[in-house]
């Protein structure tokens, strides 16, 4: 009977509170008869038979301890999903397809009371009828925690937990306990019920009134706890729904059974607390391979309402994908290394001060040659000018050089530490060293590049999350130079990874996460998360706005398509060939040197000569 229709017939008089029967159908066996006929994967009738012999007892159970429940609440009536949520033909189904199954939690808040009933698994009373033993396990201490945290394990169980009245104690009903039901406090559930109790408290406390969560923080600890849940799903947006019960109908999304995971999620993201969280949840680094969107444990271990977000999601875009502005990236260049080149060039004349400066002792020794050569050749009379001449030439390099030299390289370093016009990034197929990547860079081997390991500790500043182990099948290595940083880092990803987006910041430094690019749908997807410095974040350009996915890139290779080797060797012989373009200057310089030393001196014995001739 309808609400509306039981208000009519008994009038202002009518009593419309009921208590509210929870459990699980992990230990209850629900269905129908026409369900059990149409379920085809039954090994044999004896197996389908003994599930019908026992839905048939459960839901008898299930009916009698609401009835016994409502009327030691002195209520007129109790609620069952199996008998109150009907599709529109009015035919009550374990499977329902109505949207009323994702309004349970509005029951729950218009209920008097709930009881909470658990039992053994319902796999383990088939085996027991197919055994011949249709025995109860007896309802002691050991078998009621064991129970209680199989019911506590279930998606759907903990918003009816948190919703129901707090008033009225809970009452605790189980299989085989011919005792009076242990009434508890709601507050008391959670380290008898849940492995997460930290956080199922927290929540406990919100809705108790006792400690008021923000919007943000709500919804983050509350898809926290409810993607550690188990369910039977009615759709794939079912964690999304969960959560969605929680929060006033105002702020709900219409439900879409087409909806994916994420997309229902962002939905009730962005109309519950706007785009803040969305962007958090875009920087986390997944704490395992292959963790889904839900799985907001993070590889630092930092929680979401620590990361402050530095984009804005606006829209959800796809169905895994979000509309994101006001984010910084930068692209990723893999068709050539350029050699380095920086922000502001040195002006001219320090150049030629230098230049002089370096080849100032080797004229020094020029000179002094040149003259001890000529004084004994020449007269007696300059010979006794040497001695004073070399002392002036030495107490002048002497002074200038040491003060000059350091002088110039500390204001050129102080010019080149302004950094490169824009962050530039360098992605190599496979992996690479430093030593080979200076040498191809900047023609040798300077140790400028500090290779980050692929694994570091959590707290380390450096760290990198990749997306997978090297051996996975959809995951290729590669090696990301920042030439911003002077880092090299060894990443695996699903797709070789065309930006790096910064996303938010936590107080260990700016996140930024690299990104593959499917032009067939414009969407980004997100192969990795690390940490950057301060530098790289300056240099990097703000976009308008782009799409982004934290599902990998849709892959259809199934090899990698890179030998490590073939092009390590590559690049070895090219930096080779470009670290000896200068030999042959510096002997062609040398060669200069000598010869026009050798005709200085060779013209010297006929000057002598022509001049004692005169």
């Amino acid at each position: 009977m309808k609400v509306s229709d039981y208000c009519q017939q008994h009038g202002d008089q009518a009593d419309t509170e009921f208590v509210f029967v929870s459990y699980t159908r992990l230990q209850f066996r629900v269905v129908t008869d026409a369900e059990i006929d149409e379920w085809k994967n039954y090994p044999n009738e004896e197996t389908r038979e003994a599930n019908r012999m026992l839905a048939h007892r459960d839901r008898e159970t299930l009916i009698q301890w609401g009835i016994d429940a409502a009327l030691a609440a002195g209520k007129r009536a109790f609620w069952l999903d199996f008998e109150c949520v009907r599709d529109s033909d009015g035919v009550a189904k374990s499977s329902s397809k109505s949207e009323d199954v994702y309004r349970i939690c509005d029951i729950v808040r218009a209920a008097h009371s709930m009881i909470i009933a658990i039992g053994p698994p319902s796999a383990e009373k088939v085996a027991s009828i197919l055994n011949g033993d249709e025995n109860v396990p007896s309802g002691n201490t050991e078998h009621a925690t064991k129970w209680l945290r199989q019911w506590g394990s279930r998606l759907w169980t903990l918003p009816e937990l948190l919703l129901c009245p707090s008033e009225y104690r809970i009452k605790l009903y189980m299989a085989g306990d011919t005792n009076e039901p242990k009434s508890l406090a709601k507050r008391n559930f959670a380290e008898r019920a849940w492995d997460d109790a930290e956080s199922v408290k927290e929540l406990v406390n919100h809705y108790e009134g006792s400690a008021i969560l923000p919007p943000t923080q709500l919804i983050s600890i509350a898809l926290e706890c409810f993607a550690r849940r188990k369910t039977d799903q009615f759709s794939q947006g079912d964690i999304a729904y969960a959560v969605m019960g929680l929060f006033p109908d105002s702020q709900r999304p219409m439900v879409d059974e087409n909806d994916s995971g994420f997309r229902a999620f962002a939905r009730l993201a962005l109309a519950v607390e706007g785009s803040s969280l969305l962007s958090r949840l875009l920087c986390v680094a997944p704490a395992r391979t292959g963790a889904q969107w839900s799985d907001a444990t993070d590889y630092w271990g930092v929680k979401l309402k620590d990361i402050r977000p530095c984009c804005d999601t606006v829209d959800v875009a796809g169905s895994n994908a979000v509309e994101v502005q006001n984010i910084h990236a930068t692209p990723i260049c893999w068709d050539k290394m350029e050699r380095s080149t920086f922000q502001e060039r040195l002006p001219i004349f320090p150049e030629i001060i230098f230049v002089i400066l370096l080849f100032f002792p080797l004229l020094t020794w020029y000179r002094i040659v040149y003259l001890l050569v000529s004084a004994v050749e020449r007269s007696q009379a300059l010979q006794a000018d040497v001695p004073r001449f070399l002392v002036q030439l030495f107490f002048i390099q002497a002074i200038l050089t040491p003060v000059t030299v350091p002088a110039f390289l500390l204001y050129e370093w102080k010019i080149r530490r302004k950094g490169l016009k824009s962050a530039r990034l360098v992605g190599i197929e496979g992996v690479l060293d430093c030593a080979t990547a200076e040498r191809h860079i900047y023609g040798y081997h300077c140790g400028r590049l500090a290779e980050i390991p692929s694994t570091t500790t959590s707290d380390s500043e450096t760290a990198v999350y990749e997306s997978g182990p090297a051996e996975s099948p959809r995951k290729f290595t590669f090696t990301l130079i920042d030439m911003c940083a002077q880092t090299l880092r060894v990443i695996n990803c699903a797709a070789p990874p065309v930006a790096m987006m910064l996303c938010g910041e936590d107080a260990a430094g700016h996140r930024a996460i690299l990104c593959s690019y499917n032009h067939e749908t414009d969407v980004y997807h997100r192969e990795g998360t690390l940490r950057v410095d301060e530098c790289v974040r300056q240099q990097m350009k703000a976009a308008r706005s782009v799409n982004l996915s934290l599902e990998p890139f849709p892959l259809k290779l199934t090899e990698a398509p890179h030998d490590e080797d073939a092009i390590k060797s590559s690049l070895d012989g090219q930096a080779s060939t470009r670290s000896r373009e200068w030999k042959p200057e510096l002997v062609f310089f040398i060669m200069q040197c000598v010869s026009f030393t050798l005709r200085k001196t060779g013209k010297s014995p006929d000057d002598s000569a022509i001049n004692g001739d005169t």
